[in-house]
């Protein structure tokens, strides 16, 4: 897996993982009363409820062993369930990976009648640094896409606190003291390591340059959703049909 795309508790910083978590807590407050939900591209399932896709094998073995959640390894743009058999479906930052449209004509398939999705994106800022980046989107690109799927678009922000910032700061300088223990590798040996040590030393060199009581202090609060979208760093769009 790849450790800059994918959060992995126990490994990734623990800003990531709050920040995601926070966006899991809003999501089912929304749908708290939908009872059929599907988590597209849920990654290592450390949140899912309901039923998990994603396309790395890593990551839904790695769900299946850890979590109590249906894991299912499989293509968002080609889900395998039939229509209309989802109450709800949450997908957190997919939309920028894919093809958008394709996604979300499939996700408006499975879902029900008065189904919900709840997707987050980062906000467009500029050109994007990710090479896993297809598209990412401002607020109003992104509203009038959804627009073209769902009657009902609400877009929210998220944001983090002074505490969150330091963080990510210091989460910052962990990944350039990773990047160029990598760029040490002249003779590729890490391609050669267990996977188990090399999270092992991902983990430990992250942890020695990170700082980590600005890491563990966070909580899911330092990771508001709320309707300031100007500023955000991510989107939220709660859609219905």
């Amino acid at each position: 897996m790849d450790f800059a795309e994918r959060v992995i508790p126990g490994i990734t910083s623990n800003y990531m993982l709050k920040q995601s978590l926070a966006r899991y807590a809003f999501a089912y407050k929304i749908i708290k009363n939908k009872k059929i939900i599907l988590d597209a591209a849920c990654g290592t399932g450390y949140a899912t409820t309901g039923v998990g896709i994603d396309n790395d094998p890593e990551a839904i073995a790695f769900a299946q062993k850890h979590y109590k959640a249906k894991y299912i390894l499989g293509d968002v743009l080609k889900i395998p369930f039939e229509d209309k058999h989802f109450d709800a479906v949450t997908s957190f930052e997919t939309i920028e990976h894919v093809n958008a449209k394709s996604f979300l004509a499939e996700v408006k398939r499975v879902l029900k009648k008065n189904g919900v999705l709840v997707l987050s994106t980062p906000r467009k800022n500029g050109p994007s640094n990710s090479p896993y980046h297809v598209k990412e989107f401002s607020s109003s690109e992104l509203k009038g896409l959804l627009k073209k799927y769902f009657k009902s678009v609400k877009i929210y922000g998220q944001g983090s606190s002074k505490n969150a910032q330091k963080a990510w700061e210091d989460f910052l300088d962990s990944q350039e003291s990773r990047e160029k223990l990598i760029g040490f590798d002249l003779l590729s040996f890490c391609k050669f390591l267990p996977k188990e040590l090399k999270e092992h030393i991902w983990k430990y060199f992250g942890n020695l340059f990170s700082k980590r009581k600005t890491q563990e202090g966070l909580t899911e609060k330092d990771f508001p959703i709320n309707g300031n979208i100007d500023s955000c760093q991510t989107l939220i769009a709660v859609c219905s049909q």
